[in-house]
């Protein structure tokens, strides 16, 4: 099944569902609201693992690739936690046949950093709720996006360092 269909029988069903208890009087806004925020949340995770996919068959296929790196391994498992939720997805794994390095180019070409299990975009919610509330509450404030726990929070509160004021 394509992207697009996937996300149209998501939100076609998330809405259904949805309408139908408004109609029989059994969610509020708030929770309405809040079941519709989850689904296009999975929606958006979705199509980001979707474009991270199409973008690592695209470096795949590329014949500049072909004549400067090797695949390595493909397929490979990651997971990057984004203020949708966590991404899942699949990528390969490449080395030069000049020098030897090995990366991942895909990731490279959207800024993925090696090692890196949190989009900047998260690090930046996490540092705003923690200088407004607990390491614990804003990991519980997080926890939609894969971040559990208030060491994870108090980690990259300190891996970010002394931030400027103003």
């Amino acid at each position: 099944m394509n992207i697009i269909q996937e996300v149209q029988k998501i939100i076609i069903k998330a809405y259904q569902s949805n309408l139908e208890k408004a109609l029989a009087g059994e969610v509020s806004l708030s929770e309405l609201t809040r079941n519709m925020e989850t689904e296009l949340r999975r929606v958006g995770t979705l199509m980001v693992r979707e474009t991270l996919e199409t973008l690592d068959r695209a470096v795949k296929e590329s014949k500049t690739r072909k004549k400067h790196w090797h695949v390595e391994r493909k397929d490979e498992e990651n997971t990057i936690a984004t203020t949708m939720g966590p991404v899942n997805y699949q990528r390969t794994y490449y080395v030069n046949k000049k020098t030897g390095e090995y990366v991942y180019l895909s990731d490279e070409l959207v800024g993925i950093e090696k090692h890196q299990r949190k989009d900047m975009n998260v690090c930046a919610m996490l540092f705003e709720k923690a200088t407004n509330s607990s390491y614990q509450q804003a990991a519980e404030e997080s926890s939609y996006c894969g971040i559990n726990s208030k060491t994870t929070v108090m980690n990259e509160i300190r891996r970010l360092g002394a931030v400027p004021n103003g």
